[in-house]
């Protein structure tokens, strides 16, 4: 177990949470279509971007919050909510990647 999480591995990690008082474990979800950041989150979905996770927070877009189906879509944190031209295009993104109908 570590400290710090290596944002070069894809595998599994974990780390203890002083905040938790828990030991929380971290999966890759692949890179944001809108940058390429590498993004992470942990198995209880508290993905907060002022943690431990910082900008490798991942954050997602569901088709189904806009009337589509198809595959949630990972994005970002920053790239949801920087700008609204990143926001667009990461939608934009997530209706080919996910295959939304």
């Amino acid at each position: 177990m570590t400290a710090t999480i290596d944002f070069r591995k894809n595998a599994p990690q974990q780390y203890y949470c002083h905040w938790r008082n828990a030991t929380r474990t971290i999966r890759y979800y692949g890179q944001c279509p809108v940058c390429g950041t590498r993004l992470y989150g942990a198995e209880d979905g508290d993905n907060d971007p002022r943690g431990i996770l910082g900008d490798h927070a991942v954050d997602w877009l569901h088709p189904a919050e806009y009337g589509k189906q198809g595959a949630s879509v990972a994005v970002c944190f920053a790239c949801l909510n920087d700008t609204e031209e990143k926001y667009r295009r990461a939608l934009a993104l997530a209706e080919t990647i996910g295959n939304w109908k």
